[in-house]
């Protein structure tokens, strides 16, 4: 996982915000986050 693109919080889950914006040349790696959700709760807009 991209530590640039998904920060944890304290019991290791996704802290989710307001949105990230996605670095140029990040865009398969914050897919591959985004497919990895067991939960679908992040999406790429």
């Amino acid at each position: 996982m991209d530590d640039e693109l998904f920060t944890l919080d304290d019991d290791g889950y996704i802290a989710l915000g307001d949105g990230v914006d996605v670095p140029p040349g990040k865009e398969r790696a914050a897919q591959l986050g985004v497919d990895a959700c067991p939960v679908q709760a992040l999406r790429v807009e």
